[in-house]
C-alpha cells in the first residue's frame, strides 16, 4: 500500500478531484486491459485444437490481477478518499465542491456566490479546506 500514498502537490489533488466522475471508467478500462493484454505476436490458433472456452482458473487469476493491480487501487483510493471527505462536509461544502470541482462545465466561484448567497471568501475557504482534507488524506 506504500506505493498508492506517494506525495502529491496540489494541483495534483485539485486534478485528482476534478476526475472523481470519471474513476469509475478509468478502472473499467484498466480492468479491460487486464483482461485482453495487447500481444503482437499472438498466435490466433485458427483451426487448432485449443478450447475457446475458459477455466475457472483463469477467471480467478484475473480477478486476482484487478484487486492486485496498483493503478485500480491507487484509483480506488482515490475515489474512496474523496468520497469520504466530501461525505463528511457540510452541506455548502457539498455544493459548491459538486458545482465547482466535479462537473464538466463548472460553475464559477462569482456564479455560486450570487446562488448561495454567499461572499466569494466563504466560498473560497469552504474549497481550499475540502481540497486540503483530500490532500492530507491524499499524500
Amino acid at each position: 500500500m506504500a506505493s498508492i500514498k506517494t506525495m502529491k502537490t496540489r494541483e495534483e489533488i485539485i486534478k485528482i478531484i476534478g476526475n472523481y466522475n470519471y474513476i469509475d471508467n478509468l478502472i473499467k478500462k484498466r480492468e479491460i486491459e487486464i483482461e485482453t493484454p495487447f500481444n503482437e505476436y499472438k498466435d490466433e490458433n485458427v483451426g487448432g485444437g485449443k478450447s475457446s472456452g475458459g477455466s475457472n482458473e483463469q477467471v480467478a487469476n484475473t480477478a486476482i490481477k484487478f484487486i492486485e493491480d496498483p493503478y485500480i487501487r491507487t484509483l480506488q483510493f482515490q475515489k474512496d478518499t474523496i468520497k469520504k471527505v466530501f461525505n463528511d462536509s457540510d452541506a455548502d461544502t457539498q455544493r459548491i465542491i459538486k458545482d465547482n470541482m466535479f462537473r464538466k462545465n463548472c460553475k464559477s466561484i462569482k456564479f455560486l456566490s450570487i446562488d448561495m448567497c454567499l461572499s466569494t471568501t466563504s466560498i473560497n475557504k469552504k474549497k481550499k479546506k475540502f481540497i486540503d482534507n483530500v490532500y492530507y488524506l491524499l499524500k
